[in-house]
């Protein structure tokens, strides 16, 4: 049985959603992984409470994860990268999309620059259809 176009449109739907969550998520994760090593100062694989140099971490992503980084203190515990993911993704669930778009690299004003232009011409053909 012949499959409807609605029925294949929305199985590539389907697909392009799949692969597109998981370039976000390898993204998230790679992202996550940068900061884990700036926070890892002695490069031995955990962040600990005691030996974090803040000197070498950027102030949005500072700001962004003072609560992981207070929770560590409190604690007085060291965190795996498995550990600082985990909170990381918590806390990534209370940022507004600012917070985060600061913390992806990603700037919002930049990519609708009003210097850029943008023109199309119509054109009309008299008894045709384009499907």
């Amino acid at each position: 049985m012949e499959k409807s176009f609605n029925e294949i449109e929305e199985k590539q739907k389907s697909i392009y959603n799949e692969n597109s969550l998981k370039i976000f998520q390898t993204k998230k994760h790679m992202k996550l992984k940068e900061i884990f090593d700036l926070f890892d100062s002695d490069k031995d694989g955990v962040i600990s409470p005691t030996n974090i140099d803040l000197h070498r971490v950027p102030i949005h992503i500072l700001e962004a994860f003072t609560p992981i980084l207070h929770e560590l203190e409190e604690l007085n515990q060291d965190l795996n990268f498995e550990e600082f993911s985990d909170a990381a993704e918590k806390l990534l669930k209370t940022l507004s999309v600012t917070e985060k778009a600061n913390i992806f690299g990603i700037n919002r004003k930049n990519s609708h620059s009003s210097n850029k232009s943008f023109s199309f011409q119509v054109n009309f053909f008299e008894n045709e259809t384009l499907f």
